[in-house]
């Protein structure tokens, strides 16, 4: 009840001075104490007057936290499918703020900090029966950065045309970014100045004419150069990972929960999705045993069975062909799946084994294996 009155006394307050962008940060705020105390009603109606003025002001990443905070009012209240119509836009907004984030290790970052937001989302997808939707979604979340990142190289070879064609998209970006920053602002003011709102809306005209300039230059050129702009680097859904996959190859893609970890089984031509009973802590905990190699004599080492019978074993009827792709994910990366254990053999002994970051990197990584 006190955090409650605290947020409409900062309400009134935003409200009085113009304070547009308080406002909605402190509706949004008042929509969180709502859920927290299960009063969904009201909680959707601060969130979606929260939502229409960060729309309005420019606040993107407030745009983007509280979609996700709509979508968990309407998941609780079980309407999932309304609830993850929210979560993707909210996704989509966060990748539209880490296309903008600056270097890869900060692109990187931005979205390591809404990892939460994935992992609602790909569960839902699996509860609700839309496996193809989990599977395009775990791939949003572990390859975007790392498309960036291989294409980032590309360009720092040297190819001088290529860099002053990302320079221009770069900058034209940046600049009808700061031009619709300004004019949020110019929006939010109160009262607004309306000349200057036009002068402002005209200046917004000519620097999104600019920057599709720099999007056409850079499409024309027709090479891998697109990848590293945003939202130019393909993800790859199911169908597309299965044209990629011959008749003798298995792909296994792990995506790690707070509560269970699920595997993606890709083959040419069937998708299974596998719940294995195991939390991002336990986990972590196996495979920090793992390495410690507490038992260096032993052939097959007890922390090997044990993650084989976590990881391994479940997946073992779906595993008819001879070559596995393994994409690890979180604590997995640290896992060397060749030597996990049934007691009797390593999983090296009974499957050749390629690892990958992510399936939608798979073909860059082809097309640039040579350089």
């Amino acid at each position: 009840a006190a955090a409650l009155e605290s947020f409409q006394t900062a309400l009134r307050i935003a409200r009085e001075v113009g304070d547009r962008v308080g406002e909605g940060v402190r509706l949004n705020n008042i929509g969180f104490v709502y859920e927290k105390q299960r009063q969904y009603a009201e909680a959707l109606e601060y969130y979606q007057e929260a939502l229409g003025i960060r729309q309005e002001v420019g606040d993107r990443a407030g745009e983007g936290a509280t979609l996700n905070n709509i979508g968990i009012v309407y998941e609780a209240q079980g309407q999932y499918a309304e609830a993850l119509e929210q979560y993707e836009k909210a996704i989509d907004v966060f990748e539209t703020l880490r296309s903008s984030a600056g270097s890869e290790t900060a692109r990187s970052a931005f979205i390591a900090q809404y990892s939460n937001k994935y992992d609602r989302t790909v569960t839902l997808s699996i509860q609700e029966g839309l496996p193809e939707k989990a599977f395009l979604i775990a791939e949003r979340g572990r390859s975007r950065a790392f498309l960036d990142s291989l294409a980032t190289g590309y360009v720092e070879l040297g190819d001088s045309e290529a860099a002053a064609l990302y320079n221009h998209e770069q900058e034209a970006y940046a600049v009808r970014q700061n031009a619709h920053d300004v004019l949020a602002g110019a929006k939010a003011q109160n009262p607004p100045d309306e000349k200057l709102i036009a002068d402002l809306e005209s200046q917004l005209t000519l620097a999104e004419a600019d920057y599709q300039a720099a999007l056409d230059a850079i499409t024309a050129r027709g090479d891998q150069l697109s990848q590293l702009v945003p939202h130019r680097n393909t993800v790859l859904d199911v169908k597309q990972a299965q044209v990629l996959l011959d008749d003798k190859t298995t792909l296994l893609s792990f995506w790690v929960t707070e509560e269970q970890t699920f595997v993606f089984v890709l083959t040419q031509n069937s998708l299974e999705v596998v719940a294995l009973n195991i939390s991002r802590t336990d986990l972590y905990n196996q495979i920090e045993a793992f390495r410690t190699f507490a038992n260096t004599n032993a052939s097959y080492p007890d922390t090997s069975m044990r993650l084989y019978k976590s990881i391994i074993e479940p997946l073992k009827p779906y595993l008819k062909n001879s070559h596995l792709i393994i994409i690890p994910h979180g604590e997995l990366h640290y896992l060397p799946f060749a030597t996990l254990s049934d007691g009797s053999r390593y999983l090296l002994d009974d499957y050749s084994i390629t690892y990958l970051p992510s399936v939608s990197a798979w073909p860059f990584i082809k097309e640039n294996a040579g350089n």
